[in-house]
């Protein structure tokens, strides 16, 4: 209940001060859309997937500011609630601290050289800096790597930085904003499969960003009917969800990656009790 109330505390005291174009997402959107195929069905069997995943809190040389630890569980429970309901879990693999003004304030010309910093092989790698030309990016889409804004990161932009290294595309790829290599998705979804971000189940989105009422309603007006409230979309605060057919592509890509094979854990454990099965009864018996 804790993290939750700072998670809100956090949320209404930005809401005032966000500005739209800085949710913006840097993650290249030039590469080759990448399929995999998972043996015996796994993409979409009930069996749990769990991702380490190593947050780096980038700080000023002096060791001053930077982003407050003590939230960095709140971001893991986030993504755990957006991921956990199509089998994926998010293991704290670990934190440290860079400790580089350089970084501290970061550009796009030295992402490359911060990635490259305490990166853990094992792991996504999550840095956390105080500002950067973006609200977040992936290295490209399926990757190890991400960075996001402090500022940033108790919102979906976490959980949509972490959607592009499990190789999901914007929602508006090929169509809006400054998205628009590759092809565009039609509105009736005939092509989905191939354009796009390439799955099925989101509709043709041509970017939602500047066209949201305050409901997250899109007011476009050009016949098209996005879903905003997509992690994967422009739709800024108003995101909550995947679908299952983006749930599918990333466990695919999970267990067909080479890449992402490497960050696959084991230390994602369900709460159990453990004890007697009957819990009525006359003698004094202890539970964990």
């Amino acid at each position: 209940m804790k993290t939750k109330i700072t998670y809100l505390l956090s949320l209404i005291s930005l809401l005032t001060t966000i500005n739209l174009r800085s949710q913006e997402c840097g993650t290249p959107s030039t590469g080759i859309n990448q399929e995999f195929s998972s043996p015996l069905n796994r993409s979409t069997s009930d069996e749990s997937l769990c991702l380490n995943v190593y947050f780096h809190i980038v700080r000023q040389t002096n060791g001053s500011g930077g982003f407050n630890i003590n939230n960095i569980d709140v971001i893991v429970e986030n993504l755990n609630e957006y991921y956990n309901p199509f089998g994926i879990y998010i293991n704290k693999q670990g934190v440290d601290f860079i400790d580089n003004s350089n970084y501290y304030e970061l550009t796009d010309n030295e992402f490359n050289s911060l990635i490259g910093i305490n990166n853990v092989s094992n792991s996504i790698n999550f840095y956390l800096v105080n500002s950067y030309d973006y609200a977040g990016r992936a290295e490209t889409i399926l990757s190890k790597n991400l960075v996001v804004q402090n500022t940033y990161a108790l919102f979906p932009t976490s959980a949509h930085e972490l959607g592009h290294c499990l190789n999901l595309w914007h929602t508006h790829h090929g169509l809006g904003c400054d998205d628009t290599n590759g092809c565009a998705e039609a509105i009736n979804g005939t092509n989905c499969s191939s354009c796009g971000d390439f799955v099925c189940d989101t509709a043709a989105d041509p970017c939602v960003l500047g066209k949201l009422n305050s409901n997250c309603q899109y007011t476009g007006g050009d016949g098209y009917n996005p879903d905003p409230t997509n992690i994967m979309s422009y739709g800024g605060l108003c995101r909550t969800h995947f679908t299952a057919g983006q749930a599918q592509k990333m466990r695919s890509s999970i267990l067909g990656s080479s890449i992402l094979q490497q960050v696959l854990s084991n230390l994602c454990l369900a709460p159990y009790i453990d004890g007697l099965n009957t819990i009525c009864n006359n003698a004094e018996i202890t539970y964990t």
